[in-house]
């Protein structure tokens, strides 16, 4: 009976990793992408069918992946990468649950793309959190432990100040604050657009479609564009916009600065009736 039981865990693990392999080879990672040079510390894969997983283990919960991040990386946080490999099918809106999931301990993350046998292309963003949330990981501490600590802490030098934040940063996280007059009172200071992802890899002002020309003319013009995303589009019309904005800010040497109102965001603005339209 032992024997059998055996059999059985090992006939399970086997057949486990081998979909998780089978699922990877199965992605078609969106078009287009910038030469990267790195490899990532953490690779985080979705299928077409939603199958979240990395090299050890298939995510079945959302937290499961913040939680993953935490437990695995032991770099220093400027040298820890997180690499999304999402196939080109998937709903955007399933994408954004797991970049707001993935926000909650990282500010960076790279989208790859063109293959994933030999993914050497990509694009990076800056990630925000829904009302500027977090995560970290605090260890279980024996008293012995916590007063060693504590006597350590005393010896050890205030650490030096944080380097002062971008502005575009403190625009983004404001937004994200829930806070309606300090939001409103940002808006203000601030010329900005916002643009809609559209399915069929099309973007839209005001509900018309705008070309390359009509985009130019928008980062020209303009500090920010937010760029909202209908509930309908795939990740390759996301990654499509992307692209096609990362093209023309670095054709015209652009400086407007793109925040993504996550489907979270959007929700909270309405909620508190701060118009971005």
């Amino acid at each position: 009976m032992r024997l059998k039981q055996v059999f059985i865990t090992i006939a399970t693990i086997f057949i486990t990793t081998n979909g998780i392999a089978q699922s990877k080879e199965d992605i078609n990672l969106p078009e287009g992408g910038d030469d990267l040079s790195f490899y990532g510390t953490i690779e985080v894969f979705i299928t077409k069918n939603q199958e979240v997983f990395n090299k050890e283990k298939k995510f079945n919960f959302y937290d499961d992946i913040s939680n993953f991040i935490l437990n695995k990386s032991k770099l220093p946080m400027l040298e820890r990468r997180v690499l999304l490999y999402a196939d080109n099918k998937v709903k955007y809106s399933f994408i954004d649950k797991i970049k707001q999931e993935i926000a909650l301990v990282e500010k960076m993350l790279f989208l790859m793309t063109d293959t994933i046998e030999k993914p050497k292309k990509g694009y990076s963003i800056y990630l925000n959190s829904y009302l500027n949330r977090g995560k970290e990981q605090t260890s279980i501490l024996t008293l012995e432990q916590d007063l060693k600590n504590e006597a350590f802490n005393s010896m050890v030098p205030p650490p030096p100040l944080p380097p002062p934040s971008m502005w575009y940063h403190e625009f983004e996280d404001i937004l994200y604050s829930g806070k309606k007059e300090i939001i409103e009172d940002v808006l203000k200071k601030h010329s900005y657009k916002t643009l809609n992802v559209t399915s069929n890899k099309v973007l839209k002002y005001k509900q018309e479609i705008i070309n390359n020309n009509d985009l130019t003319k928008v980062l020209k013009e303009n500090d920010i564009v937010l760029l909202k995303f209908d509930k309908d589009i795939y990740y390759e019309d996301y990654i499509y916009a992307i692209q096609e904005i990362k093209k023309l800010k670095s054709l015209e040497k652009s400086r407007t600065y793109i925040v993504e109102i996550s489907y979270e965001l959007e929700n909270l603005l309405n909620k508190i009736n701060v118009s971005i339209d």
